[in-house]
């Protein structure tokens, strides 16, 4: 305890506060018949005096700025916001003491997680960010609000993994970075909790089955290829409970995810995001990422079973069985390939260049693709569904060829997979160019001040919406992991096209597109 001489009592009279300046403190001291009540006199809310509040017979004090009310005998809010600061308080030879020690540290964790959650589930934004600058001066550190937020919406994601989850490392590796910019820190954990918030917001509980059956990889994977989600579970709980690490399921998560070109590239990103999250906050969090990682391999759409990738698994056949050693001329892909001159152009390159060399020439064309996007078709809305394209159609090329490279020079049998999927997301997106003849020229482009830049911007973005926010971090993130593994011109063309990413209008909501879709669709049960 650390007792503080506060007041003279005879100076406090009934319903009229005091108050007392203690280091950074300001203490309210309020009379309330018998009871003298000490309170922080900064309302938790933004901050407004509360002396200059009511308390009433009840012992509740109102603060009149937004009418949030207090407990005074526990600070707790009635209104289910940021509690109230309380001070022990006791009268010793006519003066009123008061009680500044610090609480200790896991009581303060406790109630702060505990004040969090309530701001989770309202995804409360400034709630969230106060709670988050509290855990930051309580020297708590922010990797605990991350795991709580992570336990509290795992089992609210209907289909499995998002990209709340799917997005933790790359806020993570900004964050990181900020190094003792408090605010930028705190503005990219906040994008975790609050997308965490906002794609759970009001969901029930979408169980996992508890049953067991014994680890076995192969079961595993043929579970995901049935799109069978107990069966997946059941073993992946097996195998958490003999204490497998993802160091262990991680081999066997990338070969499911590549098993099909699905989930517009998502299944191997959120495996690659998996890892990040584990690495980064500890295998406590792995039951809790795991399941929804299983869950979502198994609902994830197989797009390779669409005609415009039908031929995927026929390229795949093709693929040389053994690799090609170093050749000594460059290797460039023509641009502007559709969907099945890529693929064969890949299994073509993979018989004469090591895999790198093809990844590097893929990754040259997605940024090309990238700086050519007709973004016209972005705002455009008297248009068929196949062409409701945005930039997301383009970036993902990007984040997951970073998924890519990430596994597959673990695995080195991951790369025809991951290479003809590759081509699949740069020919899918040849229909969306303003110009299919020349690769766009760039301007020199310095790739750390244009990460900088990024990073500097994503700090305050100024999108609603988590989802776009989360895929700006994204593809920022990628471009810097990727950028030492290419050449300085795929370097420079890769910045460039992230600069305008950035830099570009995003239109949010499709109201008129949508609208018109539906009337188009639905009429055609009406018209002749």
């Amino acid at each position: 305890m650390d007792w503080i001489r506060a007041i003279e009592h005879d100076r406090l009279s009934a319903g009229k506060p005091k108050v007392i300046r203690h280091g950074p403190l300001q203490i309210a001291v309020l009379r309330l018949g018998e009871r003298v009540f000490a309170f922080a006199n900064r309302c938790p809310h933004e901050g407004y005096p509360l002396a200059d509040g009511h308390a009433d017979e009840n012992c509740v004090l109102t603060c009149h700025w937004h009418n949030w009310k207090f407990n005074l005998h526990d600070g707790n809010n009635l209104y289910d916001g940021d509690n109230l600061r309380t001070f022990p308080t006791k009268t010793e030879s006519d003066w009123i003491w008061i009680d500044v020690a610090p609480r200790p540290k896991d009581e303060v964790q406790a109630e702060l997680l505990g004040n969090l959650e309530g701001a989770f589930r309202d995804r409360d934004f400034g709630r969230m960010t106060r709670l988050l600058a509290r855990f930051h001066f309580e020297e708590l550190g922010l990797d605990e609000p991350i795991r709580a937020a992570i336990g509290w919406s795992w089992d609210r994601f209907e289909y499995g993994m998002t990209h709340a989850l799917g997005a933790i490392p790359s806020w993570l590796e900004l964050a990181d970075q900020a190094g003792e910019d408090t605010d930028r820190k705190i503005a990219y954990v906040s994008e975790i909790i609050d997308h965490l918030a906002d794609d759970s917001l009001r969901q029930p509980a979408f169980t996992y089955t508890e049953e067991r059956v014994p680890w076995n990889e192969t079961d595993f994977c043929r579970a995901v290829g049935r799109e069978d989600e107990n069966a997946a579970v059941a073993t992946l709980n097996e195998a958490l409970d003999r204490g497998l690490g993802w160091s262990a399921l991680m081999p066997v998560f990338a070969r499911a995810a590549l098993s099909h070109y699905m989930g517009f590239g998502h299944a191997l990103i959120y495996t690659h995001a998996v890892g990040g999250i584990v690495e980064r906050l500890g295998e406590s969090v792995l039951p809790h990422v795991a399941r929804p990682l299983a869950r979502y391999l198994c609902f994830a759409v197989r797009e390779d079973r669409v005609p415009d990738f039908r031929r995927y698994a026929h390229y795949l056949e093709l693929v040389p069985p053994s690799v090609a050693k170093a050749s000594p001329d460059a290797l460039v892909m023509p641009f502007a390939l559709r969907t099945n001159p890529a693929m064969s152009w890949t299994v073509e390159s993979l018989a004469e260049h090591p895999p790198e060399a093809v990844f590097r020439a893929l990754v040259h064309q997605a940024a090309n693709n990238m700086l050519a996007f007709d973004t016209q078709l972005h705002f455009s809305w008297r248009v068929p569904v196949r062409q409701n394209v945005s930039w997301l159609d383009f970036t993902h090329s990007l984040t997951f060829a970073e998924a890519l490279v990430a596994h597959a020079r673990r695995q080195p049998e991951l790369w025809p997979a991951g290479l003809l999927q590759l081509a699949c997301f740069v020919g899918r997106n040849q229909a969306f160019l303003a110009d299919t003849e020349t690769p766009p020229a760039v301007d020199s482009v310095d790739a750390e001040q244009a990460w900088q830049a990024c990073s500097t911007e994503l700090a305050d973005h100024g999108l609603g919406l988590p989802i776009l926010s989360c895929h700006l971090g994204k593809t920022a993130v990628a471009c810097r992991r990727m950028a030492p593994l290419l050449g300085e011109d795929t370097q420079r063309r890769l910045f460039a096209a992230l600069r305008r990413f950035f830099e570009a209008p995003i239109k949010q909501k499709h109201v008129r597109r949508t609208v018109h879709q539906a009337l188009d669709l639905v009429g055609r049960d009406y018209r002749d």
